[in-house]
């Protein structure tokens, strides 16, 4: 057993709201660091276990991003692969509509290989508001997208690697949603079976729900 906290920490980060580990790597989110002057940035820190304890190997933040972005709001790490969900992040005019970088380990370094936006998104989506990331795919929620005339039904987008890219594959929703369903505030993917699980814990009165599928 081993308890790790951040060396460079401050009240109020939050280090250890998210975590995954694979192998040898462990992701830890702190959606809440601020950076400089940037309130609530985020980021998230990467430890590799040495053989007999884990040392941290990497603190990474958005080279891009801003405050309230909350990057390191949700994390997944799968072998090689790592994606961090930003879900307050501004695409353009619209506020709070969210992404998800995805990086990879590169022999010596995590390098951002890709940050990902919904390009039929909109503000208060909240896309990155949870991940999973396994072998060549990766899942990414938005629990605030207005679906139809539902608003906050949520939904969920699922990408496979293709060369160093991330393409989208499948725009997911529940086809018996109803409004403020919140689906897509808990995701998982499996990448040997293509099978995935989606949250939403609102349903019914709070009652909730979990949707299983498969890709297409």
């Amino acid at each position: 057993m081993q308890k790790i906290t951040d060396a460079t920490g401050a009240a109020g980060d939050q280090f250890g709201y998210s975590v995954s580990i694979s192998g040898n790597y462990t992701i830890i989110g702190a959606f809440r660091d601020d950076l400089g002057a940037n309130t609530d940035q985020g980021s998230v820190s990467i430890y590799r276990y040495n053989g007999s304890i884990w040392v941290l190997w990497q603190k990474i933040t958005d080279a891009t991003g801003t405050a309230g972005d909350n990057f390191g709001k949700s994390v997944s790490i799968s072998g090689n692969y790592a994606i961090v969900g930003a879900p307050q992040e501004s695409v353009g005019a619209n506020a709070f509509q969210g992404s998800a970088s995805i990086y990879r380990y590169n022999g010596s370094n995590w390098e951002l290989l890709s940050k990902i936006t919904d390009a039929t998104g909109a503000a208060s989506d909240s896309f990155g508001w949870s991940v999973s990331i396994s072998g060549s795919y990766a899942i990414v929620g938005a629990p605030y997208d207005n679906v139809g005339a539902n608003s906050d039904q949520g939904s969920a987008s699922i990408y496979q690697r293709v060369g160093l890219g991330w393409q989208k594959l499948q725009y997911v929703t529940d086809p018996g949603g109803n409004l403020s369903d919140y689906f897509g505030y808990s995701v998982s993917f499996e990448g040997s079976t293509q099978r995935f699980v989606i949250g939403s814990y609102t349903y019914a009165n709070y009652s909730g729900k979990v949707v299983f599928g498969k890709v297409n």
